[in-house]
């Protein structure tokens, strides 16, 4: 039997997965407990709260809850000598020692949501050091997504927005902007083992890295990791494909 270990973000997605694995096996869907009986494999996805069950799993605890907090995510991928942007202190920032502007997000957000531009220590004054963190500003080029399972990337997305526009900061959906298919093999080398190394680095087993290729040195960075990312239906067959493969 497998369960799903969904949560209150993440059940649309895991729930649609739960279905689509229930072709070929036993499936039960959970947000608060596991089943213990003849529970063979666990697929967390995006649950931070339950504890890991006995026997095969599929995402650890510890790994989601890392890669749900970003500053925590940030703080180990530097620590790492992964690029991803710099993360600056409210001190530094409030006292103006740092090169304006600069981001400052919540430390759980999710779909584009919560990305706020400061250009001067009083912007800085707006935001609870208790739940935000600020981070360096990059020039981005092209932004992706690429899907990683067991060190191997199964997929990767390509950030897309409207031809007759400016590209806005923020790439997402309520600026026009979509994810397009693109070649792995197409992609820059060290963004490929920069995201993967993000993944293995956390612990998580499988993952969605948004990264990009940027101006400044040293020309990639990893933006964040998340356990359970939406996906569309094709996405969650693509997927579903691959997990009979280990399962």
């Amino acid at each position: 039997m497998i369960t799903i270990l969904g949560s209150r973000k993440s059940r649309p997605t895991a729930k649609a997965l739960a279905f689509a694995l229930s072709d070929s096996f036993v499936v039960n869907y959970t947000e608060n407990r596991i089943f213990d009986n003849n529970n063979s494999f666990t697929i967390r996805y995006g649950n931070s709260y339950v504890e890991d069950p006995d026997g095969r799993i599929l995402n650890k605890q510890k790994a989601v809850k890392t890669s749900a907090n970003k500053p925590a995510t940030k703080s180990l991928l530097q620590e790492k000598n992964i690029p991803t942007p710099r993360l600056i202190s409210f001190e530094d920032a409030i006292a103006g020692n740092v090169e304006f502007p600069v981001i400052v997000r919540r430390n759980n957000h999710f779909k584009g949501k919560f990305f706020n531009v400061c250009h001067n220590p009083r912007d800085i004054r707006r935001f609870s050091p208790s739940n935000h963190y600020i981070q360096e500003m990059v020039t981005k080029k092209d932004e992706y997504r690429l899907f990683i399972l067991n060190d191997r990337i199964i997929e990767a997305n390509i950030k897309r927005c409207p031809e007759n526009q400016s590209t806005p900061m923020v790439r997402n959906k309520e600026n026009g902007c979509f994810f397009a298919r693109v070649r792995v093999l197409d992609l820059n080398r060290e963004l490929k083992n920069a995201a993967r190394s993000a993944i293995r680095e956390i612990g998580l087993d499988f993952g969605a890295v948004d990264c990009a290729t940027i101006q400044e040195s040293p020309g990639i960075t990893i933006f964040e990791v998340n356990s359970a990312p939406g996906l569309i239906p094709r996405k969650i067959e693509l997927l579903k494909t691959k997990l009979e493969e280990i399962i």
